[in-house]
């Protein structure tokens, strides 16, 4: 004769802890919420275009390194870099880290900016693996391309910080796109206020509905469907 055991109390009391994880988790939320919006309250916002151009005209605004990791990205990392290139700073400098792509990402990137095996000289120490190779473009452009073993994203930005020859240092995923004044955006608070800032960061949006062009956003638009929607709100609320 099959028993059934009466599983209602477990169920219940599931129940009650699901709905309490759930209260917790978003009044913390709403509590965070909070207090970034009265902490941005007395922010500034955007820069003004008289601002940026003077800030482009100055030589203390420090220059910015940016390390971008690449596995496999021979779809996105020519349009990813050049838009990074093109980037609005008095000094910046692009670093790629191929992290031993299988596919034609290292091709790509020599063809696209006539790279040659280049005698920069590590000036840090950090361990990574292997590195195969850094090449420099034929071209004046500020892009450094680091070929090594693959390793994982951490140990590619080992390698792109101990080749990296600016006072500052960004990480950036080699799908996505900065906007031309992101650099100047992050940078000036090191300018504004050196003693107390630490690190400095963006947002994060879904690119899924805009129009891109040669690697610039041209226009911004929601993505036409509900799911994609969603993610922006998802991304939104949890870059802010």
């Amino acid at each position: 004769m099959m028993q059934f055991a009466d599983v209602s109390n477990i169920f219940t009391i599931v129940e009650k802890w699901f709905i309490f994880y759930v209260c917790v988790d978003n009044g913390l939320q709403f509590m965070l919420l909070a207090v970034g919006f009265f902490t941005l309250h007395g922010k500034r916002g955007r820069l003004s275009l008289p601002e940026i151009e003077t800030l482009m005209k100055s030589p203390l605004l420090p220059g910015v390194s940016v390390l971008t990791p690449a596995y496999n990205e021979e779809l996105t990392i020519c349009d990813s870099v050049r838009s990074m290139l093109m980037l609005r700073h008095p000094s910046h400098e692009v670093i790629v880290i191929n992290d031993g792509s299988t596919d034609r990402t290292l091709s790509l990137l020599t063809e696209e900016f006539r790279l040659y095996r280049s005698s920069r000289i590590p000036t840090g120490n950090l361990p990574t693996s292997a590195i195969h190779g850094v090449y420099e473009s034929l071209d004046s452009i500020k892009l450094v391309v680091i070929d090594k073993e693959n390793r994982g994203k951490a140990d590619a930005l080992n390698a792109g910080l101990n080749h990296s020859r600016m006072p500052l240092v960004g990480a950036v995923d080699s799908d996505s796109l900065l906007e031309r004044d992101a650099l100047i955006g992050v940078s000036t608070p090191f300018l504004e206020d050196p003693d107390n800032t630490v690190a400095t960061g963006g947002i994060v949006r879904v690119i899924n509905g805009c129009t891109v062009k040669h690697g610039l956003v041209q226009h911004i638009a929601a993505p036409k469907s509900l799911l994609a929607r969603l993610q922006v709100v998802e991304y939104l609320r949890a870059s802010l």
